[in-house]
């Protein structure tokens, strides 16, 4: 004999035989010994004997409610019905274990609220499952009976809650904030009534059990229309929190009003309960991680984009150098960590006579190929083109005659280069002016000093290198 409703104080069986022999087996809450069965429910066998069983009595010590006591005579069941109970609760107990570590997860790494809302669900449905089919008595068979039975009535409810909660994080933010408290208020109202029913006498739990059952129905209904409006509105998360509801949303309310599964054997349709649920987190799992995957891949998207835009203001387009921004804010960095800081200023000897014989596009591609020598001279920290011809080069702790012979070996760089302009090649000298300076000196104090020499350079000839005197001294 099997019993399905664990709500009450103890059962006693009595079973009869023809030749007047009795049998009597019994439980009580905390106490199911080893008859106790996966699945929700309680076994009496009848001991096998010579004589048949005439008769089978069963009485109950403080039945929580007679609608709720489900008992079978049958035969031993079928092996293959045990395996195919094993397996899907096996499958649905792991497939929400997975999408609660997968929901935590996510909601740890993206920072958001939906995840935990989903997390929480699929705990509750977790646990909700754990108790009503008596899997946690391996570990903790003192909950069998009306504890296990509240705290499952309790977590199912929550479980209605929590979706609720996922709803107003993730699809609720179009609507306005009077409805969003009322659909507030109705998930703590499932969560109060489901309360009542759990720990209300017996006597109240027809009432407790009418209200929660009507209560569940008109949110169902509410929250389903609600999810059209938005949807007819353009937001696409009330579509999906449709989808991934739908399914378990019916499968609860078929097992609240028709009692019973799908499947012949699923008295209750709890077991149409936890599948629907099972695959309904995973499912949900996965779309509330490809749409973190596209707010990622958006972000991302986003940063490049702000990056390719921070570097491209302060980088020169034509050479690819650093603008007069970019160095700048370079040469202002050093003279902040390290002494002493030396700035080379380097112009182009006649550019102008370039331009005027072969064109801008030949002078372009001068101002290219000196970009591209200056770009191997060694100890440069940085390398600007400041404008027109004029570049800058950037060095730190260099001696005066170092420093003199860095501006040497960019020139040398220069003069080095040939550049094809039709059947004529190209090339050009430069000058340079040198200036170093301790740090905690301003830029353009270093800068003028480094012009004043490169002034210099130019009225002494041109293609030739002269420090500032501050150098000189040094």
């Amino acid at each position: 004999m099997i019993v399905r409703s664990t709500r009450v104080a103890a059962i006693e069986t009595v079973f009869h035989y023809a030749d007047g022999a009795t049998i009597r087996q019994s439980v009580r809450e905390g106490d199911f010994g080893r008859r106790w069965r996966v699945g929700g429910t309680v076994t009496f066998d009848a001991p096998a004997r010579a004589v048949p069983v005439s008769s089978i009595g069963i009485g109950f010590e403080r039945p929580a409610w007679d609608r709720l006591l489900d008992i079978a005579v049958t035969g031993p069941p079928p092996m293959q019905a045990g395996m195919r109970e094993a397996l899907v609760i096996g499958a649905g107990l792991a497939l929400l274990a997975l999408s609660l570590i997968g929901n935590l997860l996510i909601a740890f790494a993206a920072r958001r609220t939906p995840p935990v809302w989903n997390a929480l669900w699929a705990g509750c449905v977790l646990a909700w499952a754990l108790l009503w089919t008596q899997t946690l008595l391996f570990v903790a068979p003192a909950m069998a009976g009306t504890v296990s039975a509240r705290l499952a009535t309790l977590f199912s409810t929550s479980a209605i809650g929590c979706a609720i909660g996922f709803f107003l994080a993730s699809a609720g933010g179009p609507i306005s904030r009077r409805l969003r408290s009322a659909i507030a208020a109705v998930a703590v109202l499932v969560v109060l009534l489901g309360a009542i029913a759990a720990f209300c006498p017996g006597a109240r739990l027809p009432m407790a059990a009418s209200a929660l059952n009507l209560t569940i129905l008109s949110a169902a209904v509410g929250l389903t229309a609600i999810c059209l409006w938005q949807w007819r509105r353009g937001n696409a998360q009330a579509r999906d929190f449709l989808f991934s509801f739908t399914i378990p949303m019916l499968a609860v309310l078929w097992s609240i009003f028709a009692d019973r599964g799908i499947a012949a054997d699923d008295d209750g349709g709890m077991y149409l309960v936890l599948g629907a649920c099972a695959l309904q987190t995973v499912w949900l799992t996965g779309v509330v991680a490809v749409q973190l995957w596209a707010v990622r891949i958006e972000r991302d998207a986003a940063q490049a984009e702000s990056s390719l835009m921070t570097r491209l203001a302060v980088t020169d387009p034509l050479t690819g150098l650093l603008n007069r921004r970019g160095f700048v804010e370079r040469v202002e960095t050093l003279l902040l960590e390290t002494s002493p800081v030396t700035l080379v200023l380097i112009d182009i000897d006649r550019f102008k006579r370039v331009n005027d014989r072969h064109g801008h596009d030949a002078g372009d591609a001068v101002l290219r190929a000196v970009a591209a020598a200056l770009s191997w001279v060694p100890d440069a920290r940085a390398i600007g083109r400041l404008g027109g011809e004029e570049f800058g080069l950037l060095a730190a702790n260099l001696s005066p005659a170092r420093a003199i012979e860095f501006a040497n070996q960019a020139r040398a760089a220069i003069a080095e280069e040939q550049v094809q302009a039709g059947d004529t090649f190209i090339s050009v000298t430069a000058s340079a002016g040198v200036s170093c300076v301790p740090a905690g000196t301003d830029f353009m104090t270093l800068y003028k000093a480094a012009d004043r020499a490169l002034y210099a350079a130019k009225d002494a000839g041109r293609d030739r290198a002269e420090i500032a005197p501050n150098l000189h001294a040094a």
